[in-house]
């Protein structure tokens, strides 16, 4: 079946690269071309949830400063987690259903993301939690400075949702 107009395939595998994602200043960074989306719209959508966000958006949202004093550009990965991957009142997971990579250039950071943006497996409709983790050392690897959405205990959402928060905190 062919994409909806106006929506590419390139949509990441499981084990791929992640596309790019368009930061807060509606700068591009890494992955393909096919970015994220900055248009939201109202109104009903054919999934029955009644929110249409916009052509292919899953979730809008941003990342606050929270209670660190973290330092802009913040290297982070904005994850999807299924109810089995996560637990909500801890936080603690050893897998996530898809991962989007995003520079956070200012706070607060807005967040839009796509279907382009993420696995195969994440698509409207699909039930789970949100969070963030951030290299906040500048390594190249995350760490224990994140959020989950509005906080923890995580709120389970069907995609697509609208106010998105993710606070920063160490976890």
């Amino acid at each position: 079946m062919p994409p909806p107009i106006n929506e590419s395939v390139n949509g990441t595998t499981p084990g791929g690269g992640l596309p790019g994602t368009t930061g807060g200043n509606g700068t591009t960074t890494g992955g393909s071309d096919s970015g994220t989306t900055m248009a939201s719209t109202s109104g009903a959508d054919s999934t029955g949830t009644g929110l249409d966000l916009g052509m292919g958006v899953l979730f809008v949202g941003e990342i606050l400063i929270g209670d660190g004093a973290w330092m802009a550009p913040l290297q982070c990965e904005v994850r999807f987690f299924t109810e089995q991957q996560l637990d909500p009142t801890t936080g603690l997971a050893d897998e996530w259903e898809t991962a989007v990579p995003v520079v956070v250039d200012a706070f607060p950071y807005e967040l839009i993301i796509t279907r382009n943006d993420v696995s195969s497996t994440v698509d409207f409709g699909s039930e789970g939690y949100i969070g963030v983790r951030c290299d906040f050392d500048g390594d190249g690897m995350v760490d224990q400075v994140g959020a989950f959405h509005p906080s923890l205990p995580a709120e389970l959402v069907t995609l697509p949702v609208d106010g998105v928060t993710l606070e920063l905190q160490f976890l």
